[in-house]
This record gives structure tokens, C-alpha cells and sequence, in this order.
């Protein structure tokens, strides 16, 4: 195994190395490619192609033959709380009422014809928890199960909560099913392919719920502030692939400013960039592509963050980044995304961690505001990454499911019909003309969407330990052990990944 040297390890040295680098304006030169055509140049073409995509998208067949199950009800066990701050509003998971609201209408409308179409009845039955939570989920499905008891048909659970189920043998796979297709544009074929071990697939993740869509990471920005402090287009650096962790530190070093005239840099002073610990460190590093695990010659998942020279890299840019002091406010304990939207209205913020399912707390903002990509490590970096919340909604089935024919076509019909025309209602009406105030946010909405990935050790990390979650505790550190305190960890997380691969292989 390589153990990274003394001098390789996170050091306060390399936070003051990377601060002369920011303030100089020094970037990591690209690799001489010209940049595309100002986004101004391209609206018109744009707007065409997107009319396109959607009549394709509302069109799109599936592979469902004509079915009918007799009226059978189809019983969803979702989470059902009402949502904090910043937080998708899982209540509207599978059914919304009536509004006039296009996103509840495309939801009501979805549950109708799918009923219509199968010949069923859908019910819905609520866990009493929230997006950041299975807990209240599994113990109901457990007590159904271990009775045996047929009392659910289809789970929608908190991607990382259903891996224990999983491991318990308490799901079925779903690659043994008919009617699943997940090789369709409504299914993550990228979570699909990280998910499974000797073809055995658990839960997987598509347009059966926009909580996935709304838990995706993005930047929210003040435009009049980028405008007021910066003659360039935010636009143009992210097309040209300079929007990079270094531009962010430079854009940031110009902005900050002793508000409160105390000499301290605190709350109350203007910042280039606010976030938390809690969650948002994730978007850093999924952005800045660190890999968690690879696949062996065998096909197995391997635990590889510590074993790349990347990781360390990342960590000994991001962690100097964030606790320069006049850089960033950084809260490395609060999950309050308040806070976030505050300095963002309040023009002491000029960008803010988010997720799509931030853009209703902005609605009201007086200053025109923007939605961008989290930064990438470098200009290197071949494109834009990003992971996502690992509490959205994968969908399961369990074990004690009397009729998985039904269940399978109600999910795939629920699916394929989301993507139709849930995703289009929320993604090109609510998100791109409601909550985005130009075509340029809503060109930059594409391309958050389509740079999202998944790792295997991302999506069984509740079974590994936390080992996803581990760069939040390494940030918070802001000392030079983070490089040792890895390794030290690692033993621990390796030894789960062996139990939880040898559950895989007994259940073949």
C-alpha cells in the first residue's frame, strides 16, 4: 500500500502556498483548446434543441406490453415528513393534490394514468421521518418482513439507509425481474452500474421520484454582486472548463471585506463563499472528482481513495481554501442551510452551497441570482463531476411482495412516466423559468444534470463505516494529520468492505 510521505501530508504550509497562488491570480494553464461560443451567441440554438429534447422526452416509448392486474393495490412506503429549508418535500413523492401548481399537477396526473394503465390502485403509506432519515422506514419494514407479512409492495427509502436492508437479505434483486429495463433514459444506468455486485442489484435510482433531480449539488450566486466586483462572464469561464477550485479562492480573495470594521474576520463580513461542513463538504469532493473505489479484474469493488495521489491533492487544496478565515465562512458544524441563504440575500455572500431543492428559498431574493456547477479540482479535470445527497429516494422491493410482476411494471410505468412528465414540469418549468431568471441558468441546469456520477462506496458508505463521510470530519481537522488519520481509518473501512462483499456472495 503507499503511504503518502511526511512532506505529502496536509500541512498549514500548503494552505499558505496555496493563498499566494489565489491572491497572485495564478491558475493551472488549460489545455489550448479554444473555448466554445459565448452562451449569447448560442440561445437561439439552444432553445431549438431543447424543444427537441423534450418532444423526444415526452415520447419516449417503453418496453411495457399491454398489462392488466384485475385492480390490484399497489402499496408505496415512502417517507413522508415535512421538509426543512432547502429540503425536497418528500410528501409529493408518489401523489400531490390538485393546485394549479404544474409540478402537483404532472404528480397527480402520473399516479392516474399508470393506475388506468396497469389496471391498479395505488396507496400510499408514509413513514413519519424526513429526507435525512430511514430509520422509522427500515423498523417498519423489518417487523413486516420478520413476520413475514405482506404489507408493502414498493420502498422509497434514503439511498444509504436501504443498504442494510439489502445486506439483510430483506430485498429482492431486481435484475431478476421482468418489465425493469434499466438500460431506458428514466433509470441512472451510472447508479445501476455502481450499485451491483454479482449482478445482484437492491434499489435503484431514476425519475420514480424528483428527489433524486432535487438533491443533485449546485452554486448559487448574486449576479449584481458577481457583476458589481467582476467585468467577465461567470458563464464563459464555466464553458471554457476554467471554473476550477483556484478561481473560486481568486474570485474570493477579492470579494471579502471587514464589514464590521472589528478586525476579525466573523458572521457579519462580506464573503465570497459560504457553506457547512455537514453535506456540502460531499459536493466538494464529488466535484472535484475523487474516486472511492474501483473495480477489480474480478469485477469487485475496492476501496482506492487513500491508494491516489488525487485525494491528497484535493485535500490539501480544499482544506487551506476553507479555513483561510477571509476566504470562506465556514460553519464546520451546522447543517442550518438558513444561514447559507441569508448571506446570499443579504449581499454578504456572493456564492452559497446548495442543492436544486435550494431554489424556492431564492424566489423572493430582490437581486438576481444564478445557479452554476460546483467548482472542478482543475482545469486538468476533464469535465465537470458531481455527486449528489445520499438521503434522495431509491426504490426497493421486499422480500414478502406477493405479486413482483405488479410491482415491477408499477415501478417501470411510474418511472418511464416521471421522466416523461413529472421531471420536464419541475426541471423545465418550475426550475428553468420559475426559480432561473435567464437562459443562461437555465443551459448550466443541463449541465449539473448531466455531470452527476456514482461510486460504489458512495452508495453502500452506511454499510462501510461512513467512509463517504469521512472527508467531512478530515476538512473539519484543518491540521496536518489528515493524510495519517486516513490511513489509520482505512483498516476499519477495508474490513467492511470484505464482510459487506462476502453478504453479496452468499446471497448468489
Amino acid at each position: 500500500m503507499k503511504i503518502l510521505s511526511e512532506n505529502k501530508a496536509i500541512s498549514y504550509t500548503a494552505g499558505v502556498l496555496l493563498i499566494a497562488v489565489i491572491l497572485s491570480g495564478v491558475l493551472v494553464s488549460c489545455s489550448g483548446n479554444d473555448a466554445p461560443p459565448a452562451l449569447s451567441e448560442t440561445v437561439a440554438e439552444t432553445k431549438a434543441i431543447e424543444a427537441q429534447d423534450e418532444n423526444l422526452r415526452k415520447n419516449a416509448k417503453d418496453n411495457l406490453p399491454e398489462l392488466d392486474f384485475g385492480g390490484k393495490e399497489m402499496r408505496f412506503l415512502h417517507r413522508g415528513s415535512a421538509p426543512n429549508l432547502g429540503d425536497p418535500d418528500l410528501r409529493l413523492e408518489i401523489d400531490a393534490e390538485e393546485s394549479g401548481e404544474v409540478v402537483n399537477t404532472a404528480l397527480h396526473d402520473r399516479k392516474l394514468s399508470v393506475e388506468n394503465r396497469l389496471n391498479i390502485g395505488i396507496k400510499i403509506l408514509t413513514a413519519d421521518e424526513g429526507i435525512d432519515s430511514g430509520a422509522a422506514m427500515n423498523k417498519l419494514i423489518r417487523a413486516s418482513v420478520t413476520a413475514g407479512s405482506d404489507d408493502y409492495d414498493i420502498l422509497l427509502n434514503h439511498m444509504s439507509q436501504a443498504t442494510p436492508l439489502a445486506l439483510e437479505g430483506l430485498l429482492y434483486n431486481l435484475n431478476l425481474f421482468n418489465y425493469l429495463d434499466f438500460a431506458q433514459p428514466w433509470w441512472s444506468e451510472s447508479f445501476a452500474n455502481a450499485a451491483q455486485v454479482y449482478e445482484q442489484l437492491y434499489f435503484a435510482a431514476g425519475d420514480i421520484s424528483l428527489c433524486k433531480l432535487q438533491s443533485t449539488y449546485v452554486f448559487y450566486y448574486n449576479k449584481d454582486m458577481y457583476a458589481s466586483f467582476f467585468s467577465d462572464s461567470l458563464y464563459d469561464t464555466i464553458n471554457s472548463g476554467s471554473w476550477t477550485l483556484d478561481k473560486l479562492g481568486e474570485l474570493c480573495a477579492t470579494v471579502y471585506s471587514d464589514l464590521n470594521g472589528n478586525g476579525v474576520a466573523d458572521f457579519d463580513d462580506l464573503y465570497g463563499y459560504v457553506t457547512q461542513s455537514v453535506n456540502y463538504i460531499d459536493s466538494l469532493v464529488g466535484a472535484s472528482n475523487v474516486i472511492l473505489s474501483r473495480r477489480d479484474s474480478e469485477g469487485l469493488p475496492r476501496l482506492v481513495y487513500n491508494k491516489e495521489e488525487h485525494t491528497f491533492d484535493f485535500l490539501e487544496k480544499i482544506i487551506p481554501l476553507l479555513h483561510h478565515g477571509q476566504l470562506v465562512w465556514y460553519d464546520p458544524n451546522s447543517s442550518d442551510v438558513s444561514v447559507l441563504v441569508t448571506k446570499l440575500k443579504n449581499e454578504t455572500g456572493l456564492f452559497a452551497s446548495g442543492r436544486f431543492a435550494s431554489a424556492d428559498s431564492y424566489r423572493d431574493m430582490e437581486s438576481d441570482f444564478g445557479i452554476v456547477p460546483v467548482p472542478k479540482f482543475d482545469e486538468a479535470q476533464e469535465k465537470y463531476t458531481n455527486w449528489i445527497h445520499n438521503a434522495f429516494s431509491t426504490v426497493s422491493v421486499p422480500v414478502t411482495c406477493s405479486d413482483i410482476d405488479a410491482a415491477a411494471a408499477t415501478i417501470e410505468a411510474m418511472c418511464a412516466e416521471g421522466y416523461r412528465s413529472v421531471v420536464p414540469a419541475y426541471y423545465e418549468t418550475a426550475l428553468k423559468v420559475k426559480y432561473s431568471r435567464d437562459d443562461e441558468t437555465s443551459q448550466m441546469l443541463d449541465m449539473i444534470s448531466d455531470s452527476v456520477v456514482f461510486d460504489f462506496a458512495f452508495i453502500y458508505s452506511a454499510s462501510l463505516s461512513n467512509v463517504m463521510q469521512q472527508f467531512r470530519e478530515l476538512v473539519k481537522l484543518n491540521s496536518g494529520t489528515a493524510a495519517s488519520t486516513m490511513e489509520s481509518n482505512y483498516p476499519k473501512f477495508e474490513a467492511k468492505l470484505e464482510t459487506l462483499l462476502a453478504s453479496f456472495e452468499a446471497m448468489k
